[in-house]
């Protein structure tokens, strides 16, 4: 699979119930998304460990910012991050089967790592999370 997992793949998925959350937070997750992030300003979607067990971790890449939503147990916390990018490290992969990466500075020090081996639930996604993380720096380089 080498198509890119996008925000609406991701919430038909919650519909689905294919994402592990209890079933309150599966069932309220999308409207509570829906009232802080608007989709038309959403440049790119990067999701963590979205079909395993334990905390995942949601990026909304946007013009001016990146809205960070991490959901654990039963929370769903936003963080918003409106620093300017200082510094950015993207590794291509050179064979098929290797992971890209990609480490973003933001000016106040802080550091957004991607890495597609370590990001995705299965080898199933390796190919899928290789290609958003490609996009999401020429989404950076525009």
């Amino acid at each position: 699979m080498s198509e890119i997992y996008t925000y609406n793949d991701f919430l038909e998925d919650l519909k689905k119930r294919q994402i592990p959350l209890g079933h309150e937070l599966i069932k309220n997750l999308s409207g509570i998304l829906g009232e802080y992030v608007n989709p038309e300003k959403v440049g790119f979607f990067y999701g963590k460990n979205l079909f395993v067990d334990g905390e995942k971790l949601l990026y909304f890449f946007q013009e001016n910012k990146i809205v960070e939503v991490k959901i654990q147990g039963r929370n769903v916390e936003f963080r918003v991050h409106k620093q300017k990018i200082v510094d950015v490290e993207f590794s291509h992969p050179f064979y098929q089967d290797s992971p890209a990466n990609l480490k973003l500075t933001l000016e106040n020090g802080e550091i957004l790592e991607f890495d597609s081996k370590k990001d995705a639930s299965s080898k199933n996604w390796y190919s899928s999370y290789v290609e958003a993380i490609k996009t999401i720096f020429k989404f950076i380089l525009q």
